[in-house]
């Protein structure tokens, strides 16, 4: 597979998974009256965020390979302007999709905090 091949693949990965959970909102603690399974709560998944954070990874190794062959001469014309157009540019799309998987990481965080607080009021509220 070829460099421009493998960033278009990386790129195009990138803006599908970034937006995953950037933007969302923390759960709603005060409608847990209104809830009446665990499931209820929320629901997030932990798959976007792992793969995000395989994609942020394998764009910051293209950026530092990019950068590394540029900085080190290229061996033709071509090889330096793909270089010098790929590694701002595996940057620039490695940065939201890491901050995607930041903000995936605290999302799960929060849920797995509100459906044990829904969990520990189900139980006070439950008829002995």
């Amino acid at each position: 597979m070829r460099l421009y091949q493998l960033s278009a693949v990386l790129v195009s990965t990138g803006i599908l998974l970034s937006g995953c959970y950037l933007g969302r909102p923390a759960v709603d603690r005060s409608d847990f009256e209104h809830t009446y399974r665990r499931a209820d709560v929320c629901e997030v998944s932990a798959i976007p965020m792992v793969a995000e954070a395989v994609v942020s990874t394998l764009l910051w190794t293209v950026a530092v390979a990019g950068f590394a062959a540029w900085n080190h001469g290229p061996q033709s014309i071509e090889d330096g302007i793909g270089s010098a157009i790929l590694v701002p540019v595996a940057a620039l799309i490695a940065l939201p999709v890491a901050a995607d998987a930041v903000a995936g990481a605290f999302a799960v965080s929060d849920c797995a905090d509100a459906k044990e607080e829904w969990g520990i009021m189900k139980k006070m509220e439950a008829p002995r």
